[in-house]
């Protein structure tokens, strides 16, 4: 098992279970902080105690919010999934087996712009139809293009802000978003990615690995990976699937 595949089973675990260890932390902060306080007027350096409680409250706090957020965004993707599968001709998107990019110019802009392997996360969004059980990406709007129209409105490290309301009114039903890490967790969608835009879209996901940039695809159900180094094919796969694409780094 190479580093890419334990960083990928590693982040599947952490996504399962990340509200139960925030949780559990704020609880031993929240303790932590009351014996702080209850024992600090008996020492003989009171303000010492009630400064490591004060500052354990506030370690709790931002963990227990942390915790509540996973389990909301954990109940939003189990109603969406449940919408898409109760209505699958209203979500076709959700359930198609492959992803053709047929736009070769805008999927050269992705390619391009990942390789620069920029410090900040960057999007942009793209157009889809449907034919049978597969999508084809007609449409990339350059990423550039898409920060001067207002689309893209704030760029940081680890988070992007798109106008997803604006993006809708335009047409667009897939977001595309960059990760500047490289590394096998970027295959594990993340709960707040996951539930990206409306329930008919498709979204992706560009980062660099040791080969290159890359490309996977993901709705509210399943992932994509590329079929070959070009990345304009793209195929649903299991987790075991892309544990195995992963062996590649060796």
């Amino acid at each position: 098992m190479n580093k890419f595949q334990k960083q990928y089973l590693k982040t599947i675990k952490q996504h399962k279970s990340g509200h139960v260890l925030d949780l559990s932390i704020a609880s031993l902060y929240m303790a932590s902080a009351g014996y702080s306080l209850y024992s600090a007027p008996y020492t003989s350096k009171p303000w010492v105690l009630a400064a490591c409680g004060a500052a354990a409250v506030g370690l709790g706090l931002w963990n227990l919010i942390s915790g509540v957020k996973s389990i909301k965004k954990k109940k939003i993707h189990a109603k969406d999934v449940k919408e898409v599968n109760a209505e699958k001709w209203v979500y076709p998107l959700q359930h198609v087996r492959d992803i053709s990019i047929t736009d070769k110019k805008g999927l050269e802009g992705i390619l391009e712009r990942t390789r620069a392997n920029e410090s900040k996360e960057w999007a942009t969004c793209s157009k889809a139809k449907t034919l049978d059980d597969a999508a084809d990406i007609y449409s990339i709007l350059d990423s550039k293009q898409a920060e001067n129209e207002g689309l893209i409105i704030k760029r940081k490290k680890h988070s992007v802000t798109t106008k997803i309301l604006l993006a809708d009114e335009r047409g667009f039903n897939g977001h595309w978003h960059f990760h500047p890490s490289v590394g096998g967790h970027n295959y594990a969608i993340n709960p707040t990615d996951i539930i990206c835009g409306f329930n008919e879209y498709l979204n992706f996901i560009t980062f660099n690995m040791p080969d290159g940039p890359e490309i996977i695809g993901y709705n509210r159900q399943y992932v994509y990976i590329p079929k070959d180094k070009t990345k304009t094919e793209l195929a649903r796969a299991s987790q075991e699937q892309i544990f195995e694409y992963l062996s590649r780094y060796q």
